[in-house]
């Protein structure tokens, strides 16, 4: 990482400079009674954020920099406890040494497999997770030059293995921990250009520090990425249920049902559309339903929004849940590239506190009208392809949020009286 820092420092030019100053005045603002939310807002959906402000901000929405009238002492010792607590785990002996191993077979550094378990132990079996992990990064750094540095390799597995250490119960099969290290790889990469290098004597700053710009630093100081990452990692997959999404769905455990009803309504030849329309007549007055919200998502909303796409997908044969799935429980991977998803996850945070990651569904069914005449012509195989294989990569991310804006608009009016 030294000489990765001091490349980075080298580049580091009067326009990051600016940008920097920037992100400080804006932090200012953020702290301020006269701040304005709605102007804010704009910047993030015209994909104007400030890029080195984003790790405060994902913070806030998140809720791990509480919202106590925005109090600089509130934020300062939220983060100096989330560091602690983080300093707490991965400075335990065995700790250490199951990541020295691991990181040394990261780095293909000759480490014996004799040697595994002679100086630790952990509560679960870390070989087969550590495996995908190593292919999930050669992956990543085939496309982006960061994910090739040893040092934020080595971020990547002590950000896991602290969240893995931390969660030694969860039981993950191979899916599962594929759709985990995805949304750890999106969140490093998105985060990684709000790293603060400063010089080495920058310390710890008291509870009623009131310079903005010691507060910023302090904020995003390189040598608490990793434990600024993990709290936002360890919040994220708790949200709206995403940890017990993922590990049901990887399980086959996330019961389909509207899928077995439509399956059922098809065998005894009823028409698709009227049973989703009596679905959705019993959502409207029910307060309590079933429904799991990538069932909305896949069936219920989408038919409301493009019923004609919704059947036009069923009667190709595609599996419209197992899509919508995909999508959102990896945080929009197989839909573009990082650099686009960052984008996408600004919009999704942004109503979080409110709205869960409701919004994350919101641009899979943006998605799919954005591609609709694309796919009206193509058969099953070639749209599951299609869909697949990053269709977003070439259109204009703003396209694809202005038409998921609208969509939250019309669901929140049918389905949640807003």
């Amino acid at each position: 990482m030294e000489n990765h820092i001091k490349d980075i420092r080298r580049r580091s030019s009067l326009g990051r400079s600016s940008l920097i100053e920037r992100s400080i005045s804006l932090l200012n603002n953020f702290l301020s009674n006269d701040f304005n939310e709605e102007e804010l807002s704009g910047h993030i959906v015209n994909n104007e954020l400030l890029g080195e402000f984003r790790s405060i901000l994902w913070r806030v929405y998140l809720g791990i920099l509480p919202n106590l009238a925005h109090s600089k002492k509130g934020w300062i010792q939220a983060t100096k406890e989330s560091r602690s607590n983080f300093d707490k785990l991965i400075s335990e002996t065995n700790f250490l040494n199951v990541l020295n191993f691991y990181n040394s077979k990261l780095n293909n550094n000759g480490v014996s497999n004799n040697n595994t378990n002679s100086a630790f132990n952990l509560d679960f079996n870390f070989d087969e997770e550590f495996e995908l992990i190593k292919n999930e990064l050669d992956i990543y750094s085939e496309d982006y030059d960061i994910f090739k540095s040893e040092f934020l390799k080595k971020s990547y597995l002590t950000i896991y293995l602290a969240w893995r250490s931390n969660n030694n119960k969860l039981k993950l099969n191979k899916n599962a921990i594929t759709f985990i290290c995805k949304i750890l790889a999106i969140l490093i990469y998105s985060l990684y250009p709000c790293i603060i290098h400063l010089n080495e004597d920058f310390g710890e700053i008291n509870d009623d520090e009131d310079d903005i710009k010691n507060i910023f630093n302090f904020l995003n100081f390189e040598d608490f990425f990793e434990h600024d990452i993990y709290e936002i990692f360890e919040r994220l997959v708790k949200f709206s249920d995403m940890q017990q999404y993922v590990i049901k769905y990887s399980q086959g455990a996330l019961e389909n049902n509207l899928d077995k009803e439509i399956k059922k309504a098809s065998n005894e030849d009823h028409n698709l559309a009227e049973l989703l329309e009596k679905k959705l007549n019993l959502i409207s007055v029910e307060s309590n339903k079933s429904n799991n919200f990538l069932e909305d998502v896949s069936y219920i909303y989408l038919y409301a929004l493009d019923k004609d796409l919704l059947q036009t997908l069923q009667s190709k044969g595609v599996d419209v849940y197992n899509l919508t799935a995909n999508y959102y429980l990896s945080l929009f991977f197989n839909a573009t590239k990082f650099e686009n998803i960052t984008y996408y996850i600004d919009n999704v945070l942004m109503y979080c506190k409110t709205e869960g990651l409701r919004f994350l569904g919101y641009l899979v069914i943006s998605t799919l009208i954005n591609l609709e005449d694309q796919i009206t012509n193509l058969s099953k195989t070639e749209i599951e392809n299609l869909l697949n294989n990053f269709p977003l990569v070439k259109r204009d991310p703003k396209d694809i949020v202005g038409k998921a804006l609208k969509i939250r608009q019309k669901i929140n009016k049918k389905f949640f009286n807003k």
